[in-house]
């Protein structure tokens, strides 16, 4: 391959770079949740379990003792961590052992259970928990490096045996940007009140959730996860991940591989908070190096999971080419790259048809459905990256020339092939309806629309698909997918909608950052439309919400936007000698921020009140930039009265200027929507609590969950319906008569629709369990024998209860005038009054704690409730029917006597 591996001269420089620039100190720092050192500590203690003490001497220097199996401690951090546990052992014992289990979400705290990070299983058990056997030494231990824990917030401690054991000093070595000595050292930074927000400086706090994520998917070259995956119970994060590290992946916890498309957004962000742009040259080196150096073919992803089949992916790659020499300038990598880059894009440019659109035939994309064929989505990528090509790959007039001609063409195929005029958007492919989230952003965002009236008409139209908790894909049904997310909000920026954009902001990234689901300071790869961590559960994720990512840089789309949008700052050519400024004041009164290129620093300061607009923005000297206001008046550059085209643009050179301005605001800001609420204000706040145990209702029942509702209506279901059902029969003879006036057949009809009627509500119960948070209940071993041996006595009672009544007098023979000759006095009758209810509520009980369910035992106390109320009706209604007959009888004996 003609790939040329950049000089070490260059490395040392880039790294060299990233450690010494600065950002500006000020009250931003407050949230900056970069650690300040390579080791760090929990902060608070979230719950125990069993017999342990001194938990809390944990978060400082003291010691804490595990006495007995199953006993254990969970450990906050406060925030996303990730690497290797040390500890010591201060006191153990021959059989000593203890266990370690991880988790970003609380949802999954559990001393038997990590969440999942190899692989989805529907159970949410694959990777279980490190076991650290017997015999221990005292003194200091520290986990494996090929079991490397790449992101969670909480760490359980438990204790394996029966032998106590004493332990201490419980840290965690980060593993993430091991080319930086100070994480917390940024070359950019941003600051804003939002005054809508139930927390006001949210946007400060989402601009550095964003910033961190990505930190956190900046990895060591030998961290990867293992491919093929490791059986379960297990994990293991030593592959090797390119061809040089330090090295940006999707997500910390996982995949830990390059994933272009991924680094659409997280590259982005890298630039406008660190600078720190080695992980990305060597993840596109990576990407290069793995070219069919006959087909010119990319792969979808990085080794070791090195997938391929993606043409979509393969143009993010094209894409983020463009992007790292536009923030970085690097044409010394680039000269080395271009053989390769120019065959990529030959690559796409040959699945283009004599209709002048991209033939898809790699299928693979961001998790999306429907890819292939004439797709709009793939179309708009291949139209970014020949569009593109020529403003910052000059290395061939020729090439230029041939790209410009065919980014142009290609928009106007692009809007006669997808646009749907009777809706307003534009639509999946060429034999659909659908208007897909990706492409309708990526159509404004990357200048497919070719009119005011087209932008304005798609960011209305993809507000349609918003909820409580942000945009849900067309393209992937009920899922809201922060990636495409990204994208929409700055479209919404592009637009001119600024009210709009920040709407979408609060609902959307509002939810990642403050719900108890998540980790809180970094961001969710996805979830559901009703807010659940079920994300891509029914394409690829085998319904196992364990196994979302918490920390995922593709989600961190608000970090570049509030930079390049709300600041305004963007730069338009390598390094940022060209800059553009157009902020989007966007309802705040103030921001402020910048970041760093080599050519030096790049900042904005401004302020909007009653019509004034002023602003301070300092740019490198011997760089140049255009300035679009907000406000149309009167305008001053340093005192000075200054010219301000039609367009409302000035042009500057680089240096310090003060610009102020009076007058009326113009272009569109926007409007909010009115048919879909605002982002509840009743949300938490990030403020993590002591806890002895887990008391958060949200962690033991998914109120979300549809199973959960469908258990809850076949529990009340069944006795009612039979209720009804048997009183229709008593009164009208509805069965007998369908049967020919055969009440025993009748009845029997009724006893086969009854039970199959309870093994669906039996099978819609685990199914809802399947779908619920664990919690660990029992100590091991009453975890397994309390369980087993209360279903043992739930099918005994049921099972006695249907031989001594029989199959007529278990299921409501006497409403078909089946009537039993005397009352039923032997076991289980001479123990319990209802033994078959009881049975049953046992039978659920157990079911729930073999599953380790909270919500199932609170559906447990449902259905007793629920057959305490049947009992209510049905008793009465029984001895009526018994009561009758002794009356007949009575009757017929008086008869005979006379």
């Amino acid at each position: 391959m003609a790939l040329k591996v950049l000089g070490r001269g260059l490395v040392l420089s880039l790294v060299a770079r990233s450690v010494l620039a600065s950002a500006p100190s000020g009250p931003w720092d407050a949230f900056n949740f970069a650690p300040p050192s390579r080791t760090v500590y929990a902060r608070y203690v979230r719950q125990t379990g069993g017999n342990v003490t001194g938990a809390t001497n944990l978060l400082s220097e003291g010691s804490a003792t595990l006495s007995g199996n199953a006993s254990y401690v969970t450990l906050d951090f406060g925030y996303e961590v990730g690497g290797w546990v040390s500890l010591n052992f201060d006191d153990v014992s021959e059989g000593s052992a203890i266990s370690l289990a991880f988790t970003e979400s609380p949802l999954f705290i559990s001393p038997f259970l990590s969440d999942d990070s190899s692989y989805p299983s529907a159970n949410m058990s694959y990777d279980g928990v490190l076991h650290v056997s017997a015999p221990l030494s005292t003194g200091f231990w520290t986990q494996p490096r090929a079991q490397l824990r790449g992101g969670y917030r909480f760490l359980t401690i438990a204790s394996t045996s029966s032998s106590a054991v004493s332990i201490s000093n419980v840290s965690c070595e980060i593993s993430f940007m091991p080319h930086v000595e100070d994480m917390r050292n940024y070359s950019g930074y941003f600051y804003s009140t939002d005054p809508e927000f139930v927390d006001e400086n949210f946007l400060t706090r989402l601009w550095y959730s964003g910033a961190y994520t990505v930190q956190t998917n900046t990895v060591p070259l030998d961290t990867g996860r293992q491919v093929p995956i490791v059986h379960s119970p297990g994990w293991a994060n030593n592959a090797t991940l390119g061809v040089a590290g330090p090295i940006i992946v999707d997500g910390a916890k996982r995949d830990r591989a390059v994933w272009p498309g991924d680094m659409g957004i997280a590259v982005p962000t890298q630039f406008v908070s660190t600078n720190d742009l080695l992980p990305t040259r060597n993840a596109l080196s990576t990407m290069f190096a793995a070219q069919n150096p006959t087909t010119g073919a990319l792969p979808e992803s990085g080794p070791p999971l090195s997938q391929l089949g993606s043409d979509t992916y393969h143009g993010w790659t094209l894409v983020g080419t463009y992007n790292y020499v536009l923030y970085s300038g690097d044409t010394a990598w680039l000269a080395g790259t271009w053989a390769n880059y120019t065959k990529a894009v030959a690559f796409l440019t040959g699945k283009v048809q004599s209709n002048g659109l991209l033939n898809v035939t790699g299928l693979r994309d961001w998790g999306r459905k429907g890819q292939g064929g004439y797709n709009s989505e793939a179309n708009a990528i291949y139209y970014k990256a020949s569009a593109k090509m020529p403003l910052t790959l000059t290395m061939s007039s020729r090439c230029s020339t041939i790209h410009i001609s065919n980014a142009s063409a290609l928009k106007t195929v692009f809007n006669d092939a997808f646009w749907l005029a009777d809706v307003g958007m534009y639509r999946d492919n060429l034999t659909s309806t659908l208007t897909p989230q990706d492409a309708n952003s990526f159509a404004i965002l990357f200048n497919l629309t070719e009119s005011a009236e087209q932008v304005a008409s798609v960011s209305d139209g993809l507000t349609k698909n918003w909820g409580v908790y942000g945009s849900t894909a067309p393209e992937l049904p009920d899922t809201v997918a922060p990636f495409i997310g990204g994208f929409e909000l700055q479209a919404h920026f592009v637009a001119g909608n600024d009210a709009r954009a920040m709407d979408l902001l609060r609902r959307e990234w509002g939810y990642m950052l403050y719900t108890p689901l998540s980790v809180q300071s970094t961001l969710l790869e996805g979830y559901t439309g009703n807010g659940s961590l079920y994300y891509r559960s029914y394409q690829g994720y085998n319904y196992d919400p364990a196994y979302t990512s918490h920390a995922h840089g593709w989600s961190s789309g608000p970090t570049s936007a509030l930079s390049f949008y709300v600041l305004g700052l963007q730069v338009t050519s390598p390094q940022g000698r060209t800059w553009s400024l157009a902020p989007h004041t966007s309802g705040l009164t103030c921001a402020e921020g910048g970041y760093e290129t080599p050519l030096g620093w790049f900042g904005v300061d401004w302020a909007s009140k009653d019509g004034w607009f002023s602003l301070t923005i300092d740019t490198p000297a011997g760089t140049s930039g255009s300035v679009r206001l907000p406000y149309s008046g009167g305008t001053t550059v340093n005192g000075v009265e200054a010219h301000v085209d039609s367009s409302g643009t000035l042009q500057l050179s680089g240096g310090s200027h003060t610009i102020s301005t009076c007058g009326r605001q113009v272009g569109s800001q926007g409007t909010r929507l009115e048919d879909v609420s605002s982002v509840d204000t009743s949300i938490l706040l990030p403020h993590p609590p002591l806890y002895d145990m887990a008391t958060d209702f949200s962690s033991l029942i998914d109120l979300s969950q549809k199973s959960l509702w469908v258990s809850v209506f076949a529990i009340a279901f069944n006795p009612t319906a039979w209720n009804i059902v048997a009183r229709n029969e008593y009164r009208n003879k509805t069965i007998t008569r369908i049967f020919g006036g055969n009440a025993r057949r009748g009845c029997y009809f009724l006893a086969l629709s009854i039970f199959s009627a309870g093994m669906l509500r039996d099978s819609l119960f685990q199914r809802a369990l399947e779908h619920q948070p664990k919690q660990a209940i029992l100590p091991a071993p009453l975890d397994t024998i309390v369980p087993i041996a209360l279903f043992a006595a739930g099918q005994t009672f049921v099972i006695t209860s249907t031989y001594a009544l029989g199959i007529t007098g278990t299921f409501l023979g006497d409403y078909f005038g089946i009537l039993m000759d005397h009352r039923v006095e032997g076991f289980p009758f001479n123990v319990l009054r209802d033994p078959m209810y009881v049975g049953s509520t046992l039978s659920f009980a157990a079911v729930s704690l073999w599953f380790e369910s909270p919500a199932g035992l609170l559906l447990t106390a449902y259905v007793y409730v629920v057959y305490i109320i049947a009992l209510r009706f049905e008793g009465p209604f029984t001895d009526m029917i018994y009561s009758n007959r002794a009356a007949q009888n009575s009757k017929s004996e008086s008869k005979k006597e006379l």
